[in-house]
């Protein structure tokens, strides 16, 4: 819920340094619901220059290779997120 306003003041035009470390532990959540939220912050807030990327990359690495029954939704999430990453 909170993640999600963070996304709209950035969306309005706002500075959000703040709450990256909750975009991190959405997308590290086994909820896909919840790992969906967090791809979605990650393209918006996070930049290729957060020190939380090194960790989002390893979650992203471990999405793709998952056998879980939804990987294929959890692939597309994480290559979307990931790609929206720029390194500014």
């Amino acid at each position: 819920k909170y993640v999600w306003k963070l996304v709209y003041i950035h969306v309005l035009g706002y500075e959000v340094d703040f709450g990256h470390a909750e975009v991190l532990s959405l997308v590290k959540s086994r909820k896909y619901s919840e790992k969906q939220v967090g791809y979605v912050a990650l393209s918006l807030l996070l930049r290729g220059s957060d020190p939380l990327m090194a960790n989002i990359v390893v979650t992203i690495k471990n999405d793709l290779v998952s056998a879980t029954a939804p990987s294929s939704l959890k692939s597309s999430s994480s290559l979307n997120g990931g790609s929206n990453t720029s390194a500014d």
